[in-house]
């Protein structure tokens, strides 16, 4: 059948934060992960069954929109 797709995309991405962790009863361990990034993007797409892909939507945000118009 069709399947939705979605694309992220960063921009100048930095790691700000990373933790490992959880608590004792957890199987499996937990990792933290924070990142700084300029802008984000979206794209979703529709694949279907055939392996077409129509392309539906795009959504770009940016982190800090002041920084970016001073490049």
């Amino acid at each position: 059948g069709e399947q939705k797709v979605l694309k992220t995309t960063l921009t100048d991405v930095i790691i700000s934060s990373y933790q490992t962790g959880g608590s004792s009863g957890d199987v499996v361990p937990v990792d933290t992960l924070s990142l700084n990034f300029g802008s984000i993007k979206f794209e979703v797409s529709e694949q279907a069954a055939d392996g077409s892909v129509r392309f539906v939507r795009e959504s770009i945000a940016l982190a800090n929109p002041a920084r970016q118009s001073q490049k």
